[in-house]
């Protein structure tokens, strides 16, 4: 039980910056646990899924899962465009995966990747922002790469609050207000600039959620706060990176 609370736990920066400052540490605790238990269970991040079941397996054990994700019925959805050879290369390293992290420069095409692996699955997509300009820019690209009509895409947040269980997009500031449950009618969600996001209140705001896929996009798999960690605990490892070389 320690070893599986250890995974799901991350060392507080801001304790260690205070320590090497030689400030106190009163009331600033060494680890951030983002685990959560009771008198029964342990509730660790789902994108601890393949580390867990790797400590098991050096353990000599194996994991008896039992999978409650949801899983929506398909929709229409095909990709009207050309991927480049990279970016061909990453849809594929990504599809392969329920859960994980896209890293590649601006200008390499990120949501047009994206829309690739929403394609993909054919599944209902909820896209996670943290801008009003972000939702406006990815509702044009969804209508361009995936052939949506406007009445297909919805909006929670920016003044609006209407999903449509198709491809909704959603700040997360928003989202926050949301039941958990809003999450069960989609098979994917994409966060768009995932390491931007406050960490704590992006983890908060998704930790229930059953969704069966996560998709992170980013620049940089680095946070000024060093709390990156806790990104991947909810989206993934990283499972392909475009160098900005290779753009």
């Amino acid at each position: 039980m320690a070893a599986l609370k250890h995974l799901g736990s991350i060392a507080n920066p801001e304790f260690y910056e205070k320590q090497r400052m030689r400030f106190s540490t009163w009331n600033t605790p060494r680890f951030i646990s983002c685990y959560r238990e009771d008198l029964e269970w342990l509730y660790l991040p789902r994108g601890l899924t393949e580390r867990v079941t790797d400590l098991f397996a050096t353990l000599g054990s194996e994991v008896d899962l039992s999978d409650d994700r949801t899983d929506p019925d398909p929709i229409d959805l095909g990709f009207v465009g050309v991927l480049r050879p990279q970016q061909a290369a990453a849809v594929a390293g990504l599809v392969d995966h329920d859960r994980g992290v896209l890293v590649a420069p601006p200008g390499a095409g990120k949501t047009v990747m994206a829309c690739a692996v929403i394609a993909h699955h054919r599944t209902p997509t909820l896209v996670l922002v943290d801008r009003k300009e972000l939702v406006d820019q990815w509702r044009s690209r969804l209508a361009e790469h995936l052939g949506l009509a406007a009445d297909q895409i919805g909006q929670i947040g920016g003044g609006k609050a209407g999903p449509t269980g198709v491809v909704d997009v959603a700040m997360l500031q928003s989202l926050a207000r949301q039941d958990a449950t809003l999450f069960d009618r989609y098979g994917l969600v994409v966060v768009d600039e995932c390491h931007h996001l406050p960490a704590v209140s992006f983890a908060a705001c998704v930790e229930q959620a059953r969704t069966r896929r996560w998709l992170g996009l980013t620049a940089t798999p680095y946070r000024r706060d060093k709390l990156e960690a806790i990104i991947g605990f909810h989206c993934g490892p990283t499972r392909h990176e475009i160098k900005p070389g290779q753009v």
